[in-house]
């Protein structure tokens, strides 16, 4: 294996966490608030805890 695909293996990358309940008027402004720096370093995991207010479809639409 070639010292650079070591390295690789090994790049880190982030985890933004956003967990969701009941807040479909606040988590698109919670993604669109991670910078781009951050965003582009990082994979966004927001996690809807069952909620009826259409939280989880907010969320899809602020990632696209």
């Amino acid at each position: 294996m070639d010292h650079n695909d070591i390295k690789g293996l090994f790049r880190k990358r982030l985890l933004v966490y956003v967990p969701a309940h009941n807040c479909a008027d606040a988590v698109g402004g919670v993604i669109k608030a991670i910078p781009p720096e951050v965003a582009a370093a990082a994979d966004i995991l927001v996690v809807d805890n069952f909620s009826y207010d259409g939280t989880g479809e907010a969320a899809a639409a602020a990632c696209s």
